[in-house]
């Protein structure tokens, strides 16, 4: 729920971008739908690519836009065919190097996936 429309909701698309657009912007007197944990303020984010790429971004590098309907600004710099295949938090990784992911600049292609990095957690 957020009360006073503060904050910020990050839209990724496939080719690239992403529109940071405040949550101002989505404000009117008419009542509607509460938007549950719908955003945050202070996130690194994890954006894993389909050419086997992860990002960890910090949502303040993502410039915001005053728009709803904005195009984006390119946030990942993508190889020919190569799509974003999944944003979470980075919170929950479990990374052994998370410095050779970080990015500082935008739009940065990132490091290709280390092996003991790309396990997946089993579960009986």
């Amino acid at each position: 729920v957020t009360p006073d429309y503060k904050g910020w909701m990050l839209f990724f698309y496939d080719n690239g971008k992403c529109a940071k657009v405040p949550l101002s912007s989505y404000e009117t007197k008419q009542n509607r739908r509460k938007l549950l944990k719908a955003y945050s303020d202070k996130a690194e984010l994890a954006i894993f690519t389909t050419n086997n790429r992860l990002l960890l971004v910090g949502s303040a590098l993502i410039p915001e836009k005053t728009t709803r309907d904005t195009a984006g600004v390119s946030v990942v710099a993508l190889k020919k065919n190569a799509k974003i295949a999944r944003v979470t938090l980075a919170e929950g990784l479990e990374l052994n190097d998370a410095p050779r992911y970080r990015v500082r600049t935008l739009p940065a292609a990132g490091a290709i996936l280390k092996d003991d990095d790309r396990a997946e957690q089993l579960t009986l």
